[in-house]
């Protein structure tokens, strides 16, 4: 009976330590899908097994994930463009040492709207959240850019004419494109910026930063990333055609 009662105490101790990670993630598939699924929740599923942290995962827009964790609401959020976020973010944020490399291209159904010299004010799309960031790593000007609140808008907004063109991650938008069997969308490279995850800049985010930097060394997280490498390696310019982003491991 004594036994018993020390496993049962064990047990108990053990379940009850979890820490209850508060995660929001932008859309950004196939790393992060609308229905939470994707590479990143399938990475942090295998650090809750084998660590004491429990994540739980909302999908949010980049904007609010920022505003969230600045006011404390989250302790982790995600993407970021690690390194090149505004000196406002750093006050209140600090990233993972884990990152992987992101393609940011431009697409259009006209050629012409690849070259930035031919938009104008509010022409081009990118999420909520982003267009000062594209912006600044684009050298392409603010009031160039709109936002909206979905992948699935943004290629919308480009086939409708809506708007000229759009800037987003490649992997993102060309499987949008892909799911949704859109035709004749036209893209070019801009540049590969990192991608990673941050914390709130404070002794519990620094300590939650040590524990998460420790658990993702662990894994094999090129393994999971694999999917990527069948857009990645794309050329730098032409139409976007079906690709397989079925996960490998």
């Amino acid at each position: 009976m004594k036994k018993l009662l020390i496993i049962l105490l064990l047990t108990f101790s053990m379940t009850g330590n979890a820490e209850c990670i508060f995660v929001e993630l932008e859309p950004f598939p196939p790393v992060i899908n609308d229905d939470g699924s994707g590479i990143l929740p399938d990475m942090l599923a295998a650090i809750e097994a084998k660590t004491d942290l429990s994540f739980q995962v909302t999908i949010a827009t980049y904007a609010r994930a920022k505003k969230d964790l600045h006011d404390g609401k989250v302790k982790l959020i995600g993407l970021t463009p690690k390194g090149n976020e505004s000196k406002s973010f750093y006050q209140s944020a600090i990233e993972l040492d884990w990152f992987f490399q992101a393609t940011v291209d431009i697409y259009a159904q006209t050629p012409q709207y690849l070259n930035e010299e031919n938009l104008t004010t509010n022409s081009i799309g990118t999420l909520t959240g982003n267009a000062d960031f594209m912006a600044m790593v684009t050298n392409i000007s603010r009031e160039k850019f709109i936002e909206v609140s979905s992948l699935e808008q943004l290629a919308r907004l480009i086939v409708k004419n809506r708007i000229k063109a759009a800037i987003f991650e490649r992997a993102s938008m060309m499987s949008t494109i892909n799911r949704l069997k859109f035709s004749n969308i036209h893209y070019n490279k801009l540049i590969t910026i990192p991608a990673g995850l941050a914390v709130n800049n404070t002794r519990a985010g620094q300590t939650l930063k040590k524990q998460l930097d420790k658990a993702l060394l662990s894994l094999n997280t090129q393994a999971y990333l694999t999917p990527l490498n069948n857009f990645n390696q794309l050329a730098n310019s032409g139409i976007v055609t079906t690709i397989s982003d079925k996960k490998k491991r």
